[in-house]
C-alpha cells in the first residue's frame, strides 16, 4: 500500500466512524498528490489508449488545426447519449460523405437526417449542419481555439464540448466534465452529492480543473474518458487494474470499511450506535447527509443515485397507409414540424391517444403501468383514418384491407412512446372495381392516371402535395396542421430520415 493510499485510508476511517459526517476539505487534493495522479493517468494512456477513428490524426501526427477540431466536434456531438460502439460506424459514414466542414456546410437537412437516422436526438444533427454554415461564413472554416470562444460563438456547443475541442484539437488547457468524468472524480474524492444540483456540478468543474495536466490537456482529458469507459465503469469496475487507485478515496473507503467492520465484529459493537466516535466538525455542503452510507458500502455507490422523476408516457395510433396497384406499392409518410422533438424528420401518420379515455387490458392497479394495453375506440380509428383519406382525396371506398398489427415501444431519455399500429391498404380505384376483369382493371387505372391531379400525386409519389393543385375546398383541410405528405417505396424506408421508433412500428407489418 502506497503512502498516499495509507493517508486516504486513515481519513476514510474517521469519516466512517463519524457516520459519514465530514468536512468539505475531505474531498480536496494535495499538491503532491496531483503530481502523482497526472503522471499515472498519462502513463496509462500512452500504453492503453483506445484506437478510434476520430483519433487517427492524433496518433499519426500532430494536427492542431480546424480539420482536427471538426473531427473532434462531430465525434463529441455523436457521443452525447450514445455509446462509442454505436458511434464508430456513423462517424465513418459521416466523414466519408462530408470529410471537411466546408462539405458539411453545403449539405441539406434531408441528407444529414438520413445519415443520422438511428442515432436519436436528431436536433444534434441539425445543430451540426447550421453551425457548420456559420463557421464557414463567419470564420472562413476556422474554429475558435479557446473554450470560452467556442462556447460563445458556436450554437449548440456547450462547456464540455468546447473544452474537448479546445484541449484535444488545439492543445489548450481546458477541463471537461461529462458522465465519465463525474463518475471518476466522485470516486477519486468520495463525493456523495446530487449531480443534478448546480453547486455540485460546479464543484466537479473546479476539481476537473485542479487535476488537469496543462502540458498535455487533450491526452489527459481523453485518458479520463478511456478510464471511465474501460476500468472505472458504472458497475463492473476494476480497481485492481486502475492506474489511479492509490489516489482514490472510494477505494480507500472500501479498504477502511473492511478493516473497521472486522474490528467491530470482534468487539461486538455496532457502528450505527457508536456515538463515541462523533466529532464536532462542520458538515460538507456538497454531500447528501446519510449516516447509513457505509452499511452496505461499495465503490459503485459513487456517484450517488438520486431518485428520478417518473418518466412521462404517451400513446399513439400509428397508421401504415399502403397504396397498391398492379405494378407498385408505396407507403404514406408525413413530415414532423421543424421545431420540437424529432424536428424535421419523416414518420408514419399518427395521432396522440388520451390514455384516460380508454380501458386497459392489464389487471395492474399501478398508474401508468407500462404493461397496460389500450383498447382503441373504433370511432377514434375511423376518424383518424378518415382525416388522412380526405387529405389524399380518398374515402373509405378506397380501403381494401385494414387490420391492427400490435403495439411497440420507443424510449427517449425523458419520455416513453407506445405505438399502436394499424395497417390500411388502399387502392386508387376502390373496392367497386375489384370485381372487374384484369383488362377492365388496367383500363380503369390508366384512365385515372390521365387526370391532372391524380397524375401529379400518383405518378410522382415522392413529390410533396402542392396546395395550388388542390381544389379550393380542400386547401384549408390540407394546410390546417401544415402537414407535408409523401409516398415512398418500401425499400426506401430504412434509408429515409425516419425515427427508429417508427421503423420499429413498420416492422410489425410482415
Amino acid at each position: 500500500m502506497s503512502k498516499n493510499l495509507e493517508r486516504l485510508v486513515s481519513k476514510a476511517k474517521e469519516r466512517i466512524k463519524n457516520n459519514n459526517v465530514h468536512e468539505k476539505s475531505y474531498h480536496e487534493f494535495e499538491e503532491e498528490e496531483l503530481i502523482g495522479l497526472r503522471k499515472s493517468i498519462l502513463k496509462w494512456y500512452d500504453e492503453n489508449r483506445r484506437i478510434l477513428p476520430w483519433r487517427v490524426h492524433e496518433i499519426s501526427k500532430k494536427n492542431q488545426n480546424s480539420q482536427r477540431a471538426y473531427e473532434v466536434w462531430v465525434s463529441e456531438v455523436m457521443l452525447q447519449q450514445t455509446q462509442v460502439a454505436t458511434v464508430v460506424s456513423y462517424y465513418k459514414n459521416w466523414m466519408s460523405k462530408w470529410p471537411t466542414i466546408f462539405d458539411l456546410a453545403k449539405a441539406n437537412i434531408e441528407d444529414v437526417n438520413k445519415v443520422w437516422a438511428g442515432l436519436g436526438y436528431y436536433a444534434r444533427a441539425n445543430r451540426l449542419l447550421q453551425s457548420s454554415k456559420l463557421i464557414v461564413e463567419k470564420f472562413n472554416g476556422e474554429f475558435p481555439r479557446d473554450a470560452k470562444s467556442l462556447e460563445k460563438e458556436i450554437p449548440g456547443v456547450g462547456k464540455y464540448t468546447a473544452g474537448a475541442i479546445s484541449s484535444i484539437a488545439f492543445g489548450l488547457p481546458a477541463e471537461v466534465v461529462d458522465g465519465n468524468v463525474i463518475r471518476i472524480i466522485s470516486r477519486l474524492r468520495g463525493i456523495g452529492g446530487d449531480v443534478k444540483k448546480a453547486n455540485v456540478i460546479n464543484y466537479f468543474w473546479k476539481l476537473s480543473k485542479d487535476i488537469l495536466d496543462t502540458t498535455r490537456p487533450g491526452h489527459f482529458n481523453q485518458a479520463l474518458m478511456d478510464i471511465g469507459a474501460s476500468i472505472c465503469t458504472p458497475k463492473s469496475y476494476s480497481c485492481n487494474q486502475c492506474p489511479i487507485k492509490n489516489y482514490c478515496v472510494a477505494y480507500a473507503e472500501k479498504v477502511a470499511n473492511g478493516k473497521l467492520n472486522n474490528l467491530f465484529t470482534k468487539r461486538k459493537r455496532s457502528i450505527d450506535n457508536d456515538d463515541d466516535f462523533l466529532e464536532d466538525i462542520e458538515d460538507c455542503d456538497i454531500c447528501i447527509p446519510n449516516k447509513n452510507f457505509f452499511k452496505e458500502y461499495d465503490v459503485s455507490n459513487y456517484p450517488i443515485k438520486v431518485k428520478k422523476d417518473a418518466v412521462k408516457q404517451e400513446s399513439y395510433l400509428v397508421m401504415l397507409f399502403e397504396m397498391t396497384d398492379i405494378n407498385s406499392s408505396q407507403f404514406l409518410i408525413s413530415k414532423r414540424p421543424n421545431k420540437g422533438l424529432l424536428a424535421g424528420l419523416w414518420e408514419f401518420p399518427n395521432i396522440l391517444i388520451d390514455n384516460t379515455k380508454f380501458n386497459s387490458k392489464s389487471k395492474s392497479k399501478k398508474k401508468n403501468n407500462e404493461d397496460d394495453i389500450i383498447e382503441l375506440d373504433t370511432k377514434v380509428k375511423h376518424k383518424a383514418i378518415e382525416t388522412y383519406l380526405k387529405k389524399l382525396n380518398l374515402d373509405f371506398s378506397n380501403v381494401l384491407n385494414q387490420k391492427y398489427l400490435g403495439r411497440t415501444k420507443h424510449i427517449f431519455s425523458h419520455l416513453h412512446h407506445f405505438y399502436y399500429v394499424e395497417y390500411i391498404q388502399l387502392n386508387k380505384i376502390g373496392k367497386s372495381l375489384q370485381k372487374y376483369s384484369d383488362e377492365d382493371y388496367i383500363k380503369a387505372i390508366e384512365k385515372l392516371k390521365k387526370e391532372e391531379f391524380e397524375d401529379e400525386n400518383y405518378k410522382k409519389p415522392t413529390k410533396k402535395i402542392k396546395l395550388s393543385k388542390v381544389k379550393n375546398e380542400e386547401k384549408e383541410k390540407l394546410s390546417e396542421n401544415n402537414i407535408e405528405l409523401r409516398w415512398i417505396q418500401k425499400k426506401e424506408i430504412n434509408k429515409s430520415a425516419i425515427p427508429t421508433g417508427m421503423k420499429r412500428a413498420f416492422s410489425l407489418l410482415k
